[in-house]
């Protein structure tokens, strides 16, 4: 009888420099509508008991925008299965994946020739609409990410993930010959 194998870990999506772009674009923007909405003040008194109501929404509106950037992945893996889940700034949980390692096509780490071989195909497969890529990792095109592709809700899917060698173990004990885990050299 194997015993039950249960791992957890959770994977903080580092801020790169598409977050600050969104970022400065959001200030800009709440700074641009605040600024109208302080002109109407001035020009329609009539309905300047709105603006404040406005404003405080449009700050709240930004706090909101901004707060929905702060991404956070978890990663659990029980007896070969993995449950991906999306963590938005601790107040929304979205599931990404949930599947079985041993239905996985291939599994390997992004400076891979297995995964060199799988992005030269992807253009088309996108293009085409037969598969879908989910990066799940904590620093996009990281080549220390690992990726898999399988089959999930009657679709192709490539997720790009950060496991740690013990969830890699484990996933490996169940489709040995599909991922590529080594850890004489991943470790």
């Amino acid at each position: 009888m194997m015993d039950d194998i249960f791992m957890e870990r959770i994977v903080h999506r580092k801020k790169d420099v598409t977050y600050y772009i969104k970022l400065v674009s959001l200030l800009l923007t709440a700074v641009l509508v605040m600024i109208t909405l302080i002109w109407l003040l001035l020009a329609i008194p009539t309905v300047s008991f709105l603006i404040p109501i406005a404003l405080a929404a449009t700050l709240y509106g930004v706090w909101w925008a901004i707060t929905a950037m702060d991404v956070e992945y978890e990663y659990i893996v029980t007896n070969g299965e993995i449950d991906i889940d999306t963590i938005v700034h601790r107040r929304k949980r979205k599931r990404v994946f949930s599947g079985r390692s041993k239905d996985f096509e291939v599994m390997a780490r992004l400076d891979s020739d297995e995964f060199r071989e799988a992005a030269g195909r992807l253009p088309q497969e996108r293009k085409a609409g037969r598969i879908k890529v989910v990066d799940c990792s904590a620093v996009p095109g990281a080549a220390h990410s690992w990726f898999f592709i399988t089959n999930y809700k009657s679709a192709r899917l490539m997720v790009v993930f950060d496991p740690d060698a013990r969830m890699l173990a484990s996933l490996k004990r169940f489709n040995p010959s599909r991922i590529k885990y080594n850890p004489a050299l991943h470790d």
